[in-house]
């Protein structure tokens, strides 16, 4: 059920980055350029970002260092009261248990500590809670499409895991917006790229459906429900963040051998049978009026 913020929102003035790597630092450039004098409405962001490691502050950012599953440490990081906080999380390994640290754990203690902060100071805060989660929450493999409502059953401990937390969030009373990136790419995420490269081609490459979406929109997409909330806009309590190109693994190896001239052009594929993975639908996120930088792989890669 979409939720509808006042038409009277405070300009936020706090906000929390629970989980401070690249897109929570790009989501705060973002923010940050919104301070500037010129900017209407002026907005006033203050940001504090959290790392499990100490870390010098930026020009936009003030850096805590804690563990996200002590209560104790976010009760006292909570006192200052955040507007927002956006929770961008990453497991401290890549197994069922690492998910479950790094993001059912970390949503439990956050909502604990701020029942009992409610309590405490007769104050509900923050307004709006965000939580990156993941397309992996979706199980289907028939080359079928997928939005926020279709069915969540997923065959792997990370898709359950998300699942989970996205759960734990929205059984609370907080106002609170899961976002569902698909495959991130960009800068320092050069997977693909590197296979190409090294020529690495597979036969499932035409079967597969490979949903992307480029770090700067994964930021940008942050940025604008922050800012469609503080304006009193409805936000859905899902949101599926994909570019407007779902494309076969084979499409964009084959594009970007042909724009890195280790193949002399792209070749039109001649398969024509059954799809595997998803399409992932970006409809609604079009719908509340955002504006993708990179709409698709050719504008991303290059």
């Amino acid at each position: 059920m979409a939720f509808k913020t006042s038409q009277t929102v405070a300009m936020v003035h706090k906000v929390l980055l629970l989980g401070c790597g690249d897109i929570a630092q790009r989501l705060a450039k973002n923010l940050s350029a919104k301070n500037l004098p010129h900017c209407v409405p002026q907005r006033r962001y203050d940001i504090v970002g959290v790392r499990r490691t100490p870390q010098k502050n930026m020009q936009n950012i003030c850096y805590k260092s804690l563990n996200a599953r002590d209560t104790a440490q976010m009760q006292s990081l909570l006192s200052a009261h955040f507007d927002v906080i956006i929770m961008t999380m990453t497991p401290s390994e890549n197994s069922d248990e690492g998910y479950r640290q790094g993001y059912v754990e970390p949503i439990q203690t956050l909502l604990t500590a701020l029942a009992a902060q409610t309590v405490t100071i007769q104050k509900k805060t923050p307004t709006l809670i965000v939580f990156v989660s993941s397309t992996a929450v979706y199980g289907q493999d028939d080359g079928s499409w997928v939005n926020e409502h279709s069915i969540t059953e997923p065959k792997r401990y990370n898709g359950k895991r998300l699942l989970e937390a996205e759960a734990l969030l929205q059984s609370s009373a907080i106002d609170s917006v899961c976002v569902r990136f698909s495959g991130i790419y960009g800068p320092g995420r050069n997977h693909l790229i590197k296979q190409v490269r090294a020529q690495q081609w597979r036969d499932t490459d035409k079967t597969q459906w490979s949903n992307r979406i480029h770090v700067d929109d994964c930021a940008g997409v942050l940025a604008h429900l922050i800012e469609r909330h503080q304006a009193g806009k409805t936000l859905e309590p899902i949101y599926l963040a994909s570019d407007s190109e779902p494309v076969s693994r084979w499409h964009i190896k084959q594009w970007l051998a042909a724009y890195l001239g280790i193949i002399e052009y792209e070749e039109v594929s001649d398969y024509n049978g059954a799809m595997q993975h998803k399409r992932c639908s970006n409809k609604l996120l079009l719908e509340s009026g955002y504006v993708f930088k990179y709409p698709g792989y050719r504008w991303g890669y290059r």
